[in-house]
């Protein structure tokens, strides 16, 4: 998979917020997807095969081919990124180097067919409704109590997130990921090109797993002192045709 990536310099973490949980990031999404593909074959299974048979569908559906149509404008890097609330973490794919006018167009046409298939699960269908967002176009459907999923394209970026607060994430200008020691010291010592490039704030995943009932657990009581002394992770993957490699930094609390 990662020989597939092209390197790249991570860039999109101003775009998380200071508290993101998680971030993943690499370069030129949509034609790396392609050719990761395009080297399985048309006979491959497993992902590669089921997200040839969705295109196929899609194509029939509704006219659209997200291989030939989507992806292509979708040329930048991307990061998906999960992100705390006072409830429950949503998750934003942020895209870089958009086509705006081809992906807007792409993402319309996939409306319909995803409504008929969250209609098909049963109950009333949904249907796509349209806000404003710091003066951004959104697009959303309630497809739970937890995902109210919306897209936008705005300044060359394509933000599909799980909340609508993940597009006023990225278009805010306040405080970001980037800007903060628990990212910063676990990535300074990656190297600047990556294929991939993973970042986890080990205090916030803990403390979200904590409220939820781990500290009951008596393995992790056991072992929390050591735990809590890992604030954050990052890795960087570096792949080609003849090998994989990755460097894992773990930023510990004095």
């Amino acid at each position: 998979m990662f020989a597939s990536l092209p390197e790249f310099e991570p860039g999109l973490a101003g775009e998380a917020g200071p508290r993101a949980l998680g971030y993943i990031g690499v370069g030129e999404l949509g034609p790396a997807i392609n050719n990761a593909l395009a080297t399985a074959g048309s006979g491959a299974q497993g992902l590669a095969g089921s997200l040839r048979a969705l295109a196929q569908r899609l194509q029939k559906e509704a006219g659209v081919d997200p291989l030939k149509d989507l992806l292509p404008a979708l040329g930048g890097q991307a990061a998906l990124v999960a992100e705390p609330t006072g409830a429950a973490p949503y998750a934003s794919l942020i895209v870089d180097g958009v086509d705006d006018e081809k992906a807007a167009e792409a993402l319309a046409s996939l409306q319909g067919p995803l409504l008929r298939s969250l209609g098909a699960a049963g109950g009333q269908v949904p249907s796509f409704r349209t806000t404003e967002v710091d003066g951004v176009p959104v697009h959303s459907v309630q497809v739970s109590a937890n995902v109210d999923l919306s897209w936008a394209i705005f300044d060359g970026k394509l933000v599909i997130s799980t909340q609508p607060q993940g597009i006023s994430q990225v278009r805010s200008s306040g405080d970001n990921l980037a800007g903060t020691d628990a990212f910063e010291n676990a990535t300074k010592r990656l190297p600047d090109r990556v294929s991939a490039l993973v970042f986890l704030n080990l205090d916030e995943v803990l403390g979200l797993a904590q409220q939820a009932g781990l500290a009951e657990n008596p393995l992790y009581a056991s072992l929390s002192e050591d735990i809590s002394r890992v604030g954050s992770l990052g890795l960087a993957v570096r792949g080609s045709d003849d090998e994989l490699q990755s460097e894992l930094f773990l930023a510990i609390h004095d």
